[in-house]
């Protein structure tokens, strides 16, 4: 089918309702899945796209209480009773993407609700950690609206391991479509953590979807038996480690500011992150060791603060301007384009009236 006649359009709603009779088939169109590298970064985050995918739903028979439904390319079969949800998993990552529910049944008639849940999805997110005994590090989990509705009270857990994770900020109010925010996870191993691995469950939760993801942590012993080399080592990687997610916040940031996101604090707070983390690695010696760890304490505190403050980031009252004039310049071209291709529409009718006339004479005189 083209375009036009998609049944099941997921870029245009979240939410279709349709009424198909058995033997019936609709067309289906839904964003594509989340491509990451191992580490769990996204693939869109490296230039690539997000393309939409299309499937058939075709509706093999219908009894008195139930549907039995087909959804290929890959084909799912789905067996709904009336009221009970199923759920279709296409890219076979243990995540729904598309919620189906059997309304009602009147003969071969149905009434039949699809979902998407491909909206608030988790683009990067650390998919595997490895952290040595007695290490403090951040995490940047990037989060993005690809449905059409705003998601709201967006929130982050992690739970399945007894160390000490902060998640910051606590909550984003709100996400309209293809709108991106940031989460900051803060993850602490004591000295005494059982080396090995472990697994954390990552969820994501909004007032419309809830989604799982898998972290998988990996402690390392630490062998260093002087304290001061030990200590340095750990001020290193936390130096390093606090940098990268500065850098990832400083570029979330800035497409923010390209949308017309006014984050000048956000970046004022990272230029600060910068500054210490630079003079930090300047006291990695033995005795400014002290100093040294209290330059990166308050960097941490400064990324934390920009994420707070970028998940609360409004458009700017110069953008709104600028945008108005934009639109009001757009309204006015269009105007005079329209009022000149009248004018011109004109004189070509007053043209034509005249040659009409002129043959008209020519007409008479040949007479």
């Amino acid at each position: 089918k083209k375009r036009k006649d998609i049944d099941i359009d997921f870029e245009k709603k979240d939410e279709h309702r349709k009424t198909p009779h058995e033997g019936d088939s609709l067309l289906m169109r839904i964003i594509g899945p989340v491509e990451r590298t191992a580490e769990g970064v996204a693939l869109v985050a490296k230039g690539a796209k997000i393309d939409f995918e299309e499937h058939l739903v075709i509706i093999n028979d219908v009894s008195i209480n139930r549907v039995n439904i087909t959804i290929s390319s890959t084909p799912v079969n789905l067996l709904l009773e009336v009221g009970k949800p199923g759920y279709v998993d296409f890219d076979n990552d243990d995540r729904a993407d598309v919620k189906i529910v059997v309304n009602s049944i009147s003969g071969d008639n149905t009434d039949i609700s699809f979902t998407s849940y491909r909206t608030l999805r988790i683009l990067s997110y650390p998919a595997e950690i490895y952290i040595p005994q007695g290490s403090s590090d951040l995490y940047i989990i990037t989060t993005i609206n690809n449905g059409v509705n705003e998601q709201k009270d967006i929130s982050l857990s992690v739970s399945g391991a007894p160390y000490s994770i902060n998640i910051t900020p606590l909550i984003i109010p709100g996400l309209k479509k293809n709108e991106i925010a940031i989460f900051a996870m803060s993850l602490y191993v004591p000295d005494d953590a059982i080396v090995g691995m472990d697994k954390l469950l990552l969820e994501i939760t909004s007032n419309r979807i809830t989604k799982d993801y898998d972290i998988g942590l990996h402690i390392d012993e630490n062998l260093e038996k002087s304290f001061e080399k030990r200590e340095i080592k750990r001020l290193e990687r936390e130096i390093a480690n606090a940098q990268f997610v500065a850098n990832e916040i400083w570029n979330v940031a800035l497409q923010k500011q390209i949308q017309g996101f006014d984050v000048s604090r956000v970046l004022t707070h990272l230029r600060i992150v910068n500054r210490n983390l630079a003079e930090a690695k300047t006291a990695l010696t033995p005795g400014k060791l002290e100093k040294a760890s209290g330059l990166v304490l308050v960097a941490k505190k400064h990324i934390e603060e920009a994420v707070i403050l970028l998940s609360k980031a409004k458009i700017s009252p110069s953008s709104v301007l600028l945008y108005a004039a934009v639109i009001g310049f757009a309204a006015f071209v269009i105007f005079a384009i329209a009022k000149y291709a009248k004018g011109i529409k004109k004189k070509i009718s007053r043209k034509k009236e005249l040659k009409e006339v002129e043959e008209k004479l020519e007409e008479w005189e040949e007479r």
